[in-house]
């Protein structure tokens, strides 16, 4: 007897982005992700840049800077699902590529620590309302991911290489075209699929599982302290779709007998409740 077929490994990418309020909004599904089908999937993570000029940004997508401001503080956070903080364009980095160079040189020490490096970076940016492009938020960031700040500051010195290694990151992988709001799946051979705004996980399985045929072995994730440890704070809307809670009174119910056990804390930021592993 012929040994079984082995299933596609399915090729999930995504752009993402530390100046970006629509990476923010998809921590939840590409760690879900992870934690689901493991090294059954292929996640790749682009590293972009949305602008480099914030004027021209403007002209690019036809708004003002009122319309940009509505944009961000009412359509954005609807869509996601995700409270953010509110967004005052004078306060907008006039460039966002100083953010994502730092992430590219944080990718020099270790892979994994940049991607949390990223997130802590993203989630200031996106729930704090920080600019992320000055140094000293970029060493808190690095402090707080555990890449070493000095190496960090002598990589970032070294611009010209760093925009060669951006660049180069960006062509590398599957050979699909994917932006800060979609996320396009790939089995290696003639099928795509693109998902538009697909915050919430599920969206996301059921495509998985209809272009593996089902076949993917799948995990539940029930250890929310560990997930908060590694990852740091996230809201009560990250936690439900990580963890596939039914609705967010059963989430909540549950971090709070985390709270009372004093394993985890919570903290209000973008006036929603927040939490962090003790």
């Amino acid at each position: 007897m012929e040994p079984a077929e082995a299933p596609p490994r399915i090729h999930v990418v995504h752009a993402t982005s530390p100046v970006c309020h629509w990476s923010w909004g998809y921590e939840a599904a590409m760690n879900r992700l992870r934690l689901v089908y493991g090294e059954q999937i292929q996640l790749t993570l682009r590293l972009g840049c949305p602008y480099e000029d914030r004027e021209q940004w403007l002209v690019d997508y036809g708004m003002s800077a009122a319309e940009a401001e509505a944009w961000a503080n009412e359509e954005i956070p609807a869509i996601m699902g995700v409270p953010t903080a509110r967004f005052q364009w004078e306060r907008q980095p006039r460039s966002a590529m100083p953010a994502v160079l730092a992430v590219q040189a944080a990718r020099r020490q270790d892979e994994e620590l940049a991607w949390r490096f990223h997130r802590e970076l993203v989630r200031r940016y996106a729930v704090e309302a920080v600019d992320v492009t000055q140094e000293s938020v970029l060493l808190d960031a690095a402090r707080a991911s555990g890449l070493d700040g000095a190496r960090l500051q002598r990589d970032l010195a070294r611009t010209e290489a760093l925009r060669e290694e951006y660049e180069a990151q960006a062509q590398r992988g599957p050979p699909v075209h994917v932006g800060f709001y979609n996320v396009v799946l790939w089995d290696g051979g003639n099928r795509r699929v693109t998902l538009d705004y697909a915050f919430d996980p599920r969206d996301i399985e059921s495509a998985i599982d209809w272009m593996s045929g089902g076949t993917l072995r799948k995990t539940r994730p029930t250890d929310i302290v560990g997930y908060l440890r590694e990852h740091g704070v996230a809201p009560l809307s990250e936690i439900g779709r990580v963890f596939d809670f039914p609705d967010a009174r059963a989430a909540t119910e549950a971090l709070e007998a985390l709270e009372k056990a004093g394993a985890i804390e919570r903290t209000m930021l973008a006036g929603a409740p927040h939490w962090r592993a003790v």
